[in-house]
């Protein structure tokens, strides 16, 4: 924030993805990762340590969005599809922790 507006958050690709196609009736996403423990109970004030964490994506899911609701500062996302190469789709290298001010979205 600054003495003056600035463009951030305005361009045409600044909101989430809209969930329908011209007239068609919405189907909302829905989580597919099912799992036991804190880090599954899609509530922010969980509180638990971890250094790193294997997300049971079910055959045939696509990824479009992911939401933490809360993180370190620092963090990255990797994905693989054999569990053996890995490629980094996200990384947030210093940044307040989205618990203290809402959830890191990325679409």
């Amino acid at each position: 924030m600054g003495p003056r507006p600035s463009s951030w958050g305005t361009g045409g690709d600044a909101a989430p993805v809209s969930i329908t196609r011209d007239d068609e009736v919405p189907s909302p996403r829905a989580d597919v990762l099912e799992g036991d423990g804190a880090l599954f109970d899609d509530a922010s004030a969980t509180d638990d340590a971890v250094t790193s964490v294997d997300l049971p994506v079910p055959k045939g899911a696509e990824a479009v969005e992911y939401t933490l609701t809360s993180s370190a500062a620092r963090w990255t996302l990797q994905g693989s599809s054999d569990g053996t190469a890995w490629q980094t789709l996200d990384r947030r290298p210093g940044q307040p922790s989205p618990g203290t001010g809402g959830p890191a979205r990325s679409p």
